[in-house]
């Protein structure tokens, strides 16, 4: 893949080997395994488990706004862009897999452990007054379930509900909701308990769309499905717990990965598929329902985006879909789908979606977590050496005439490092 140039007004230029800052104190870690990425109190926290399967958690802190007014093809001037990770705090020990969720306005945070046992817990704000640095403790765990293999959660109808895939590849739902205080009882956070949806389940996304919990799963046929939660209006509903399935709607088959990102108010999936090719495509709502809400939908079909993927991840940026690819040669890129216009009769102009093309940021990459700092795309990402760096998209101003505008990346900024690598 080769670098692309955007259309219009907007060029594109990446820092390939900017990297600037030192590593902060990180306790006894050693490298990073699995990172998440959720914005909290206007700030991306990344939560990360390293290489010894111990938790932390850490965000990043800027003096100054990111400024836009790169040359192009020149990194950023240190000064310009003094932006480093604070302290890692340490979590807990053990850790196998973290999924992270936003409820009631905190982190939620449901870790999967070395026994595959589920928990969770919730960071809060330990701030009395408005601050520019984040203040968080921890509130311990609560334990869920054992048998634990994958975990997704995603908050809908005012609850977080938990798709959790276990040991003998069924899956289920469950959500946790707070009860409310009585003369007797304060208000505290209870689980519903599990409900069976299916087995033979290897992966599983949820997105909410419609007023309903949408989920795409694959199953162990690399066969790709969607269906929807919905409450009947019969029955009661949150908190506890009698939400109804809609049951399964087949998409493809050959699926290896899938990921769900909303765009332009519609669900997109970015599916890799077992010849490693990436491709796109959308839901839209066919018609409603009063029995199964909120009724049938309608997908577009696939287009093709590239082959040898490996990776992809999705965030939204100025009105369009970013993607940041990683392929098989362990090379990051990123483009973006957007809207634009056709003319398909004399005055008449049709829109439909385009893709930029990929632009290259880094080799050595392992993963990559996007989030937001600042109104601007926050890019984690894990090198081959399991060390952390971030950086982030800007709309720069050219220094020479005639002082274009064009997309810039900042560069590298480590955040993490290997001292053993």
């Amino acid at each position: 893949m080769s670098a692309s140039t955007i259309s219009g007004a907007v060029a594109s230029a990446a820092n390939q080997v900017a990297v600037f800052g030192d590593p902060p104190p990180l306790g006894n870690g050693i490298g990073v395994k699995q990172m998440v990425v959720v914005n909290w109190q206007n700030t991306p926290f990344t939560f990360m488990i390293n290489t010894n399967d111990q938790l932390f958690y850490s965000y990043p802190t800027t003096s100054s706004s990111f400024v836009g007014h790169l040359p192009a093809g020149s990194p950023p001037d240190p000064k310009d862009i003094t932006t480093n990770y604070t302290s890692w705090k340490f979590v807990t020990g053990a850790a196998k897999q973290i999924s992270v969720d936003l409820w009631n306005n905190q982190p939620y945070l449901y870790l999967i452990n070395s026994k595959d046992e589920l928990y969770y817990g919730n960071l809060y704000s330990t701030s009395t007054a408005p601050t520019a640095t984040p203040e968080a403790a921890f509130s311990g765990w609560n334990f869920v379930t054992g048998a634990a293999k994958q975990v997704e959660v995603n908050d809908w109808g005012g609850s977080p509900y938990l798709y959790l895939i276990n040991s003998k590849d069924e899956l289920y739902f469950g959500n946790l909701y707070t009860g409310g205080p009585t003369s007797a009882t304060p208000g505290r956070t209870a689980f519903s308990g599990w409900n069976f949806i299916t087995g033979a389940a290897k992966q599983i996304e949820a997105d909410p769309w419609r007023n309903s919990d949408y989920l795409y799963l694959i199953n162990s046929k690399d066969e790709l499905y969607y269906g929807n939660l919905y409450f009947d209006p019969a029955t009661p509903g949150v908190p506890t717990g009698r939400a109804s399935f809609s049951g399964w709607n087949f998409i493809t088959g050959a699926a290896k990965d899938v990921t769900v990102s909303q765009w332009n108010g519609n669900p997109y999936l970015y599916l890799i598929n077992s010849k490693d090719e990436l491709y796109y495509g959308n839901l839209a709502a066919s018609s409603t329902s009063t029995t199964i809400r909120p009724g049938p939908s309608a997908f577009s079909g696939w287009s093709f985006l590239t082959g040898a993927a490996k990776n992809v991840t999705v965030n939204q940026w100025n009105g369009n879909a970013y993607l940041y690819l990683i392929n098989s040669k362990d090379e990051l890129y990123y483009g973006s789908l957007y809207t634009t216009q056709a003319q398909t009769a004399p005055l008449t102009f049709t829109s439909h979606t385009a893709f930029t093309g990929w632009t290259f940021l880094t080799g050595a990459a392992k993963r990559v977590e996007v989030g937001q700092r600042e109104s601007h795309p926050f890019v984690a990402l894990v090198n081959s050496k399991n060390d952390l760096y971030f950086g982030n998209l800007t709309l720069a101003r050219s220094t020479v005439y005639p002082w274009s505008t064009y997309l810039a990346f900042g560069g590298w900024i480590q955040g993490w490092t290997d001292p053993l690598s």
